[in-house]
């Protein structure tokens, strides 16, 4: 079929196109039967190299999934791990805050003893205490204060001065009867 004038063709490598390239003879001299033209070996060498290709892509592919394979195995070790090391620290708080509380017992308010590190920890039983000593000295003062009624003002009587019938007497008045 000859060329249409009005669609552009571009011609291959710069060079003009000849009547020879556009209709090549049908019985090439430089060929010879059972050899395939130079167009047809160009093109063989073509495939050739998109076979290779799709093989490097085929491989590089596998290598992707096993890549994301691995990276998705690493994801789920790593917050095994994290969760291992939560739990670690959880238990190591938990630990020191009784050892706190023990150390400091009746000398602060256990509930204040709270924090999520052991400096937390440590400040806040600086607080619990101070917290203790105020309540306690508040509770001397009303302690102090309060006086029963009928009490007599600093008249207490040393038991060993008694007799055993006053001793009695003044035991069954404590208690009500």
């Amino acid at each position: 079929m000859p060329p249409d004038p009005d669609d552009p063709v571009e011609p291959t490598q710069g060079a003009p196109e000849t009547q020879s390239d556009a209709n090549p003879p049908a019985d090439d001299s430089s060929s010879t039967a059972g050899e395939p033209s130079g167009m047809e070996a160009a093109l063989e060498a073509l495939r050739g190299e998109l076979a290779e290709a799709q093989t490097q892509l085929s491989e590089l592919a596998a290598a992707r999934d096993q890549a994301v394979d691995v990276a998705a195995e690493r994801a789920v070790l790593i917050a095994e791990i994290q969760s291992a090391t939560d739990a670690a620290t959880q238990r190591e708080l938990t630990a020191h805050r009784r050892a706190l509380l023990a150390e400091n017992a009746g000398q602060v308010i256990a509930e204040l003893v709270n924090g999520s590190t052991v400096d937390e920890l440590e400040a806040s039983i600086d607080l619990a205490r101070s917290a203790y000593a105020r309540i306690a000295q508040d509770l001397r003062a009303q302690a102090a204060a309060h006086v029963p009624v009928g009490a007599a003002a600093g008249q207490a009587t040393a038991p060993e001065e008694l007799s055993a019938l006053a001793k009695i007497t003044q035991g069954l008045t404590r208690n009500g009867r």
